[in-house]
């Protein structure tokens, strides 16, 4: 009999980004939060350790992918790419015209 291994908390985030997911630990783990629900799924728990299937993650990171590419502000949504989007810059108003303002 082969026992499955599984990962936890701390190794997920290393064999999401050996597999191509780029995820820090302290998203993972906010996002494992109950109050938020958006974490990989839970396969068991030894003690207080959250203990995931490689597999498991590996799906969910596909999904989350997947949901993110048809995202409005990504370009899902007006076909257009990021970077065919013009990025709007916010001007400061100059300093002079600021003056001017305050005398008035």
């Amino acid at each position: 009999m082969t026992a499955q291994r599984y990962l936890t908390l701390r190794e997920a985030p290393h064999y999401l980004r050996e597999h191509g997911y780029p995820v820090s630990f302290s998203a993972l783990r906010k996002m494992c939060l109950p109050s938020r629900g958006e974490g990989p799924p839970v396969a068991g728990r030894w003690g207080q350790r959250l203990l995931f299937a490689p597999n498991a993650l590996l799906e969910w990171a596909e999904r989350r992918v997947k949901a993110a590419l048809h995202h409005p502000e990504i370009g899902g949504a007006s076909g257009k790419s990021p970077v065919e989007q013009p990025h709007q810059r916010f001007k400061r108003p100059r300093a002079s015209r600021l003056r001017e303002d305050h005398r008035r």
